[in-house]
C-alpha cells in the first residue's frame, strides 16, 4: 500500500514552480486576454481571457508567503498538483473565488496588475462554477 507524501514548499519556490510551468505568464499583457507580441486585434475569447487573468492571480498569490498559505488552505491546492490543476478552468474559477473572498486580495491584485477592481469578477463569470448571487 502506497501512502501519499505531503511536502510543504516555501512560497518563493512555489512561485518559481508556477512561473517555470507557465512561461506564457511573462507574455501576458496588462489587460485580460492581451498577449504581448500579438499584432492586430488583441482580443481572445472570454473564457481564455478569464483563464489568463486567473493564472496571473495564481502567480500574484504565490509571490507572498501569507497569500500563498491562505490560498493553499482555502482551495486545498497542493503545490505538487498546481501545474496540472492550473490548466483546469474549474480550478481557475476557484482561484478567482478565493481572490474575490477578500477585498484586500482584490485590490492588491488589481493594483499590482494595473487592472480595474471589477476585472476579477468579470473574469469569474466566464469560468465554470460561477453562479451570480441573488439577494431576494
Amino acid at each position: 500500500m502506497r501512502s501519499a507524501l505531503s511536502v510543504t514548499l516555501p512560497a518563493h519556490l512555489v512561485a518559481q514552480l508556477v512561473k517555470n510551468s507557465f512561461p506564457l505568464l511573462e507574455d501576458v499583457g496588462d489587460k485580460p486576454g492581451e498577449i504581448r507580441g500579438q499584432t492586430g486585434d488583441n482580443t481572445v475569447n472570454e473564457q481564455s481571457s478569464a483563464e489568463t487573468l486567473a493564472l496571473r492571480a495564481v502567480s500574484w498569490l504565490l509571490e507572498d508567503a501569507d497569500r500563498t498559505e491562505g490560498f493553499m488552505a482555502a482551495t486545498g491546492a497542493d503545490p505538487a498538483d498546481l501545474r496540472s490543476q492550473a490548466t483546469d478552468p474549474g480550478f481557475l474559477g476557484a482561484v478567482l473565488d478565493h481572490l474575490l473572498s477578500d477585498d484586500r486580495l482584490v485590490t492588491g491584485f488589481c493594483d499590482a496588475a494595473g487592472l480595474p477592481y471589477t476585472a476579477p469578477m468579470r473574469a469569474r463569470m466566464h469560468l465554470p462554477g460561477f453562479s451570480q448571487m441573488h439577494w431576494t
